[in-house]
């Protein structure tokens, strides 16, 4: 089995310092990671409600596999997908 040292997280939005911090609380001293967002999905709203609708949108947004296109150009040997309400 290859060690992993570089993973690429894809996050649901445009990713805020806070998101950057949560995925650093999870990743192993020694491991480099980074993380691309996909464009906001949803109209002018910071907090819209979670929904089965949304969620189903969110999992299908086609933007996610562009984004997730272009992490193996910065190195990393897993890429992951950063919204549990929607993996």
């Amino acid at each position: 089995m290859v060690p992993i040292h570089t993973i690429g997280f894809v996050w649901p939005g445009p990713p805020v310092p806070g998101d950057a911090e949560e995925v650093a609380r999870f990743i192993p001293d020694g491991v480099n990671w980074h993380i691309v967002g996909t464009p906001r999905d949803f109209a002018n709203d910071d907090r819209p409600a979670i929904t089965r609708d949304r969620l189903f949108a969110m999992a299908e947004n086609p933007n996610i596999e562009a984004a997730a296109a272009t992490l193996p150009g910065l190195g990393v040997q897993a890429i992951g997908y950063g919204c549990t309400s929607a993996s």
